[in-house]
C-alpha cells in the first residue's frame, strides 16, 4: 500500500486504532482491512495474523514506522496498528 493510497483510507474510512480493537472487530467480522507499520512487535503481528486467516481480512505490512503513521494520522502517540 502506497503513502497516497493510506491518505486516502484515512479520509474515506473510519478507521480503528490499536491492536485490541482490530482483534475485537475481526472476531465479529467488522473489519476487511487490517495496516500494520514496519516497527510493530512480532508477537502482535503473529496474532494479527491468525485472526486475519480466520476472518478472510487482507493483512497489510506498511513501510513506515508507527512515528510516521501517528504523523499521518495526526494522533499525539506511535501508531501500531490500523484497521477498517
Amino acid at each position: 500500500m502506497s503513502l497516497e493510497e493510506l491518505r486516502t483510507a484515512l479520509k474515506e474510512k473510519t478507521l480503528a486504532y490499536g491492536s485490541k480493537e482490530a482483534i475485537r472487530n475481526l472476531k465479529t467480522g467488522k473489519i476487511k482491512v487490517v495496516l500494520i507499520s514496519s516497527n510493530c512487535s512480532k508477537l502482535t503481528k503473529e496474532n494479527l495474523e491468525r485472526y486475519t486467516k480466520m476472518s478472510g481480512a487482507k493483512l497489510i505490512e506498511l513501510k513506515q514506522p508507527s512515528s510516521e503513521l501517528a504523523l499521518l494520522c495526526k494522533r499525539g502517540h506511535q501508531v501500531s496498528v490500523l484497521s477498517y
